[in-house]
């Protein structure tokens, strides 16, 4: 029988485990809500508390529950991944106790706020703590599978990034199961419709919905609703992976990064430490005035449309920072690897906590803890000179490379699929049968 989840209850003014009272409903989802919570028994630091309904024991979603928080608790303790504090089970329901993130998703900075439109700086700086938040995990044997904006936090003004949800992380360098995750941002192979391996590398999977990501920063559209044949953007991609840049307002050095992490064959895409690398070379990732006036209709709509999403409209020649060379080559980095700390206070096994406590019934609870008490943090969403900020992105000198292929630790030949030459027949056979 299928897990159908309930609706979880308004718990505003509740007190969980003696210790976080919630003070506002901050979002709902299918499989749970995510409440502002502030610790009453510290100096009243917030929290989000993520309340779930706990699978039934020794079921298929208690078992994936449950190797969702050991899992994120195993990449916890990077600066770029969002802290899990805490794990409370308290009768039908799970408390998951996160760092509070103001600034909401990254799909909402990008398509309501518009907080990365024309600004390269700003675009180069949060990406690269993406990139650097999903090798963290890759080099602990963690695979997120999910990437996608929703699955992203972000500080309010957009200089700060946060990954989250690891729901359907994988531990697996290679897998067989197609079809997980969020389709506009699945590789080709994970898709399997018209690519099929034997096994296909997580990691570079990965490194495909990295890409699907930038673009959205970029024109806040994606570059295609899935990638198959039958899809004319992807079509049109494969035929001349220059098309990119006569549909969408990217520069042309952009454009080339993007060929290489859209590579038809998994073997022959880029890396992350090498797209980490090329993401810093870029001096810009947008099109000038001048470019989208000579662009098609389509380049013309798609500014257009981004400058003018969300609401309050921005003019489309708002003015872009162009990174100098020393933002680049400062040795002062954020170290390329991080060693995780423990999560104070977790229970990952799970204990049990009193029942939830009704405000009225809690000798902790007569201090006075409201929304207005507590206020949500207001957003300056100026954005401010983080040229500083942008000198730890370079790479340092005794940061250490590896061989294209090193986040397989088997052998390529032993993944046993299609040659690059098969893979692409096999796509140009399709194309042609439905022109």
């Amino acid at each position: 029988m299928p897990f159908i989840p309930a609706p979880v209850p308004d718990l505003v003014g509740r007190t969980i485990d003696k210790t976080y009272k919630i003070i506002d409903l901050i979002g709902r989802g299918a499989f749970g809500a995510v409440f502002r919570a502030v610790d009453i028994t510290s100096d009243g630091k917030q929290y989000a508390l993520k309340c779930v309904l706990t699978g039934t024991p020794h079921s298929k979603q208690h078992r994936m529950q449950t190797r969702e928080w050991s899992i994120h608790s195993q990449v916890d303790g990077h600066p770029n991944i969002v802290t899990l504090h805490n794990v409370i089970a308290v009768g039908r329901y799970t408390f998951l106790v996160f760092d509070i993130c103001e600034g909401g998703d990254l799909f909402d900075a990008v398509t309501e706020r518009r907080t990365y439109f024309r600004n390269d700086q700003l675009v180069k700086l949060a990406f690269v703590q993406l990139i650097d938040a999903v090798q963290h995990c890759h080099d602990r044997g963690i695979f997120h599978r999910d990437l996608k904006p929703e699955n992203v936090l972000c500080s309010p003004d957009g200089a700060k990034v946060w990954l989250a949800d690891f729901g359907l992380a994988e531990k697996m360098v290679a897998t067989t199961k197609c079809g997980v995750g969020s389709r506009i941002y699945m590789s080709p192979e994970c898709i399997g419709e018209e690519v099929r391996f034997s096994a296909f590398s997580n990691a570079r999977s990965d490194v495909w919905a990295l890409g699907v990501i930038l673009v959205n920063m970029i024109a806040s559209i994606g570059p295609w609703d899935a990638a198959v044949t039958t899809d004319p953007h992807f079509r049109s991609f494969l035929k001349d992976p220059t098309s990119l840049t006569q549909i969408l307002p990217i520069s042309q050095e952009a454009g080339l990064l993007l060929q290489s992490v859209f590579a038809f064959n998994p073997f022959e895409r880029i890396s992350l430490q090498e797209l980490r690398m090329e993401v810093l070379k870029v001096k810009t990732f947008f099109m000038t005035d001048e470019e989208v006036a000579a662009s098609s209709d389509e380049v013309k709509s798609a500014v257009e449309m981004y400058a003018n999403q969300g609401t309050t409209p921005i003019p489309v020649s708002t003015p872009r920072f162009v990174p100098q060379e020393r933002d680049l080559v400062d040795e002062r980095s954020v170290p390329f690897d991080y060693t995780p700390r423990p999560i104070q206070g977790a229970r990952f096994s799970i204990s049990s906590s009193d029942s939830i406590t009704p405000t009225e019934s809690s000798s902790a609870d007569s201090l006075l803890v409201t929304p207005e008490t507590h206020p949500r943090a207001v957003a300056d969403v100026k954005i401010i000179d983080i040229t500083a900020s942008m000198s730890n992105l370079a790479v340092p000198p005794s940061a250490k490379f590896y061989p294209l292929h090193s986040d397989l630790s088997i052998p390529t030949e032993q993944f046993i699929g299609p040659t690059r030459q098969t893979l692409l027949r096999h796509a140009m056979q399709r194309l042609r049968q439905q022109e």
